[in-house]
């Protein structure tokens, strides 16, 4: 019985917080649709704040001699859940062009988020930069890992 309280106590320990809601602490790594790991920094300030990066390579096939640089997920308190955008950098030589795509956690529940995220387009011109149509929005379910 002694063994059974200990495995009880241990688990307890369990450095993970619980995610019940959106307003619970989601500082850690997580997998998503795809298996692969995203580490999430949670500033729990007065201005609450998320950073999203890639634990993975985040390599993104552009056209024509392009570079693309990681993406980088910011998001805030929105109606329920956290918004913000997915960033990626496009490159070409000399010239540079932010891509932005549309981020939503739209709930939290049983050490999951449901999120609503697009990849942000390589640019189809550069200086100025142009864009493509608007990316495809997917739903994904992501896990603490």
């Amino acid at each position: 019985m002694r063994w059974a309280a200990a495995l009880v106590a241990l688990a307890a320990c369990d450095p993970r917080a619980h995610v019940g809601s959106c307003a619970d602490d989601l500082d850690g790594a997580w997998r998503d649709g795809a298996g692969r790991r995203w580490a999430i920094l949670d500033h729990r300030g007065s201005a609450r704040a998320l950073e999203l990066f890639p634990m993975f390579d985040d390599s993104a096939a552009a056209p024509g001699g392009v570079t693309a640089a990681p993406r980088r997920i910011d998001a805030r308190p929105s109606d329920g859940g956290l918004a913000g955008q997915v960033g990626r950098r496009f490159m070409l030589r000399a010239a540079v062009c932010e891509a932005r795509a549309p981020f939503q956690i739209a709930a939290c529940h049983d050490d999951a988020l449901d999120v609503v995220t697009s990849d942000p387009a390589a640019p189809t011109g550069f200086a100025p930069c142009a864009w493509p149509r608007a990316a495809t929005v997917r739903a994904e379910r992501w896990h603490r890992d």
